[in-house]
């Protein structure tokens, strides 16, 4: 056991004697790296996103992106049916076909078509284009969806001075 006086200069020395800094160890260029990982991985990320923007903007107007799917309802005298992507893209502007014909199955020409594309969870107006004829009962109406989520497209068609409504569900993703 150490006495008193024999404490007091340990104390005293360590006191006296500065401490030595921890240096690490010496390490290869190799080992500590150049330096320039972050830059590296953060240009490689950079290109990488562009490049996923890049794809997501293929196809241009009027891309189906994908499968079509065909919904029909019967509103009155009137079949309204919607040809439109099974999944259709997130802002990217495309063409949805309406067809309308009689109950004889014969197409309807001279109807004034319009969609409301509506977000049924938010609050803001709908997205109203108008549709222009393309063929014998054929209406063709360019949109674009806003936003990730569920969307009603509520067709309206004006025959003969008498308005038909009919909605279908489109699951944007």
């Amino acid at each position: 056991m150490l006495c008193k006086d024999q404490r007091m200069a340990i104390r005293a020395g360590a006191a006296r004697t500065p401490v030595a800094a921890a240096t690490p160890p010496l390490l290869s260029r190799r080992e500590r790296g150049s330096g320039g990982e972050g830059l590296h991985h953060a240009v490689l990320g950079l290109a990488m996103l562009l490049a996923l923007l890049g794809l997501s903007g293929c196809g241009g107007a009027g891309s189906t992106a994908g499968k079509l799917v065909t919904q029909k309802q019967l509103v009155g005298q009137l079949t309204i049916a919607l040809e439109a992507p099974e999944k259709p893209p997130l802002l990217a502007e495309q063409d949805l076909v309406i067809v309308l014909t009689d109950r004889a199955g014969q197409p309807v020409d001279g109807a004034e078509v319009w969609l409301a594309l509506v977000m049924p969870t938010m609050r803001h107006s709908p997205n109203e284009p108008d549709a222009v004829a393309a063929g014998p009962g054929r209406y063709k109406a360019s949109v674009l969806f806003t936003m990730v989520g569920n969307w009603n497209v509520e067709i309206h068609a004006t025959v003969r001075g008498q308005e038909y409504i009919a909605t279908f569900h489109a699951p944007v993703a």
